[in-house]
């Protein structure tokens, strides 16, 4: 049994509780028949909601390093425009340590795992496995929103009650029943000819899942609750609370496989598998699908004529093709049914009232079911190439591939249906790659030794089809729901659509006669991107305008990287040891929405005045309009010209976030992900202590990062809701650095 108690962010209080609890046996009951028996249990207690919260509801404004970054470290008590304080109005973040109370959790998750298989030899070589298995899931959730939280601070999506406590409880309940039969046959005794191996096996799947979820929502609780007495007064909620019950329809996948292996004197090897799956989250005719795969493997350092290369112990070229499906979609999407939910809301089925509940009406899902929903379908290509070389101390392989995925599986907005949302099988996308890894004994010796691994991987998306249309657009949703990124036929995932970034306007680009008679600013070349950035003047951010001077948004890039990988490097010398291993990536791109956050100062609903806290709008660095020697305002042209000749950074004071390519930073970097530093103690001492080995070690994660990007983590991607919005930094803490010291002692 094992148990783990783990503590961090003591302010806070983040605790996480683990019990595992696992049996495993074998045992043989006849000389033909032999029994598994496989049984895990596990427990897990996590109070507190972690360095982050961005998978909240409402997570546009709680993230924990948005409110550490923005809130003033010291209370500031400065009189602007009337009665208001600065430290309310310089920004929408919240006391760091309130914020942490405000967004509480304690949630525990339990798990039990049985499994069991039957093995019976019937004749020689012809093998039955019937395996078993059986997961009982729960896990129980209450969430606590205090009164800084984005949910208690608006209406409509968020609380009925704004502005006081509200909790959330949250009960999944999963059941999930396996059984697999195999039947496996070697014709070894058939085949007489030792050159010919030939292997078959024949299989059935067959897997049924069932869920409920009950949810919880309680708004109104008194101002002053802590997340304690929110979840033990429920009751003193001033609004009724809603609450909903789901009884998913159970989700089935059947599933038919056979396999055919054979080899030719180990040289020639040839594999065939055919698979044929049925799910009932799709309707009738299109519940089936059918998956063919085929790899054929030439094993050329055995033929004549390289057998006596001494040098050479290994070449063998494969290929393969396969297809593989994906129903991975909420169960009830495939038009079955529409489903409806257990709730005290006042939805209407054709116009007349349904009730559930004594208390409740029948509320419609949000989404539209769609019963043209089929399989999902992935074709593989891959040639490959391995080797081993001077008795494999250089080994490695070189493979191509080309993946096609069809019919994807996708949300897909249906606004002015009455429903939010379809799944449909929307487009096709293609990837093609190059990967290489290389093994190397550099050095082997009785007393020491050194060894390198390498790997680099290349990979290029491409767009084939959107389901009939040209452009495919998705938010972030980090800008109010802005569509950043989008997709286009032809291009690739991760295209970022926005503004492009020509610096800033300087005196020099306005008209200084019509300035001087008007007091008014024109540019010269008569751009205008006042309804972007605000009043048009020498400092405001200039951005690629069309012929007519109207600001113009298109693609600024794409996040994905040129090549990624990763190399290795270990050595031992007399008792010592060492292991270090570093990743990196080349050409990928983050867009950092945190620079919009901290290099602008806002005055709109939500936002305040002071947001510019980034150093790239430090003083010296940003444009200014003030002599800071006399606190005036600069009006003369000349002067402000001279007062910025050694600035390079547009004015912050904007009236909206924009989506720009400054956002967008190169983040390649190579990072130290681990190194392990160890001793074995040497045998003559411990043999006396009867023991046969001591080695202690210690291991250091993350130790080192070298990289161009501005942000706290090049590896960051905190808006994954949909795959179509890849690396996008908001608020996001980095990863940690970690020690761990320890001992392996062998009796």
């Amino acid at each position: 049994m094992e148990r783990h108690l783990c503590a961090s962010l003591r302010q806070g209080d983040y605790d996480r509780l683990e019990d595992n609890l696992g049996l495993k046996t074998q045992f043989k009951a006849s000389k033909r028949i032999t029994l598994d028996f496989n049984i895990r249990y596990s427990r897990i207690k996590v109070r507190g909601a972690g360095a982050n919260s961005l998978n909240d509801s409402g997570s546009q404004t709680t993230g924990r390093l948005k409110n550490a970054m923005l809130y003033t470290p010291i209370p500031l008590k400065a009189q602007i425009e009337g009665d208001d304080d600065l430290e309310e109005n310089s920004s929408d973040a919240v006391m760091p340590t309130v914020a942490v109370s405000d967004s509480d959790r304690k949630r525990e998750r339990t798990n039990w795992n049985a499994n069991a298989g039957f093995t019976w030899e019937i004749v020689d070589d012809l093998r039955l496995k019937v395996e078993a298995g059986m997961e009982e899931y729960r896990q129980e959730t209450n969430s606590f929103y205090g009164v800084t939280t984005y949910y208690s601070k608006v209406g409509g999506s968020g609380s009925s009650v704004p502005g006081t406590p509200s909790t959330n409880y949250n009960d999944v309940t999963r059941r999930r029943v396996r059984n697999t039969n195999t039947l496996n046959y070697d014709f070894r005794k058939l085949i007489s000819n030792d050159n010919h191996h030939l292997n078959v096996l024949l299989g059935q799947e067959y897997i049924i899942t069932e869920q409920r979820t009950f949810n919880t929502w309680v708004d109104g609780l008194p101002d002053f609750y802590t997340a304690e007495q929110a979840w033990t007064f429920m009751g003193s909620a001033s609004n009724a609370s809603s609450s909903n019950m789901n009884y998913a329809a159970d989700d089935i996948l059947l599933s038919y496989f056979g396999r055919i292996n054979y080899d030719f004197k180990g040289k020639y090897m040839l594999s065939a598998t055919m698979r044929g799956d049925g799910s009932s989250k799709f309707s009738k005719g299109r519940k089936w699908g059918y998956f063919p795969s085929v790899a054929a493997s030439w094993r050329l350092s055995d033929e004549w004529g390289m057998k006596d290369l001494k040098w050479l112990d290994n070449l063998k070229l494969r290929y393969s093709f396969g297809t593989a499906g994906n129903n991975n979609i909420p169960t009830g999407m495939g038009g079955l049914t529409q489903l409806y939910e257990v709730g005290t809301g006042s939805s209407f089925i054709y116009g007349d009232p349904v009730y559930w509940t004594p208390n409740g009406n029948g509320a419609s899902e949000s989404y539209m079911a769609n019963a043209n929903l089929t399989w999902e379908t992935t074709y593989s290509h891959n040639l490959g190439l391995d080797f081993g070389f001077w008795r494999n101390r250089l080994s490695g392989s070189v493979e191509v591939y080309q993946n096609t995925t069809e019919d994807i599986l996708m949300r897909y907005p249906v606004s002015g249906s009455g429903y939010s949302f379809q799944y449909r099988n929307a487009g096709t996308i293609r990837n093609r790659g190059l990967e290489v890894s290389v093994a190397a004994v550099l050095a082997e010796k009785a007393k020491w030794g050194v060894n390198f691994n390498a790997n680099i991987a290349f990979n290029r998306s491409r767009i084939m089809d959107l389901a009939g249309l040209e452009t495919y657009s998705q938010s972030s949703g980090w800008n109010n729901n802005v569509t950043d990124y989008y997709a286009v036929l032809g291009g690739a995932i991760g295209d970022i659509r926005g503004y492009t970034t020509l610096g800033r306007y300087e005196v020099g680009d306005f008209d200084l006669d019509y300035y001087n008679e008007t007091g008014k600013w024109r540019t010269l070349d008569g751009s205008n991107c006042a309804g972007v950035v605000g009043d048009m003047r020498p400092g405001s951010l200039k951005l690629l305008c069309d012929e007519n001077g109207t600001p113009v948004q298109g693609k600024i890039g794409n996040v994905q990287p040129k090549f990624t990988g990763g190399f290795s490097l270990s050595a031992y010398a007399y008792g010592f040891d060492v292991a270090a291993n570093f990743t990196y990536s080349y050409g990928n791109k983050v867009f950092n929405a945190n620079n919009v956050e901290f290099t602008s100062s806002q005055k709109y609903t939500g936002k305040g005045v002071i947001r510019n806290l980034s150093d790239a709008m430090a003083l010296g660095k940003r444009w200014t309009n003030v002599n800071w020697e006399t606190g005036a305002l600069i009006t003369d042209p000349a002067e402000l010209a001279a007062a910025n000749a050694a600035t390079n950074m547009w004015s912050p004071y904007m009236p909206q976030t924009v989506v720009h390519s400054w956002l967008l930073e190169d983040a390649s970097f190579l990072r130290l992900s681990s190194l392990t530093v160890g001793y074995t103690l040497p045998a003559s001492w411990t043999r006396k202590v009867r023991i046969n080995k001591v080695r202690l070690y210690a291991t250091g994660t993350n130790l080192f990062c070298w990289t161009p990007y501005s942000g706290f983590d090049p590896e960051v991607d905190t808006r994954r809701a949909t795959p179509m919005t890849p690396n996008v930094d908001y608020s996001a803490y980095p990863k940690s650095r970690s020690w761990v010291f320890g001992a392996n002692i062998s009796f």
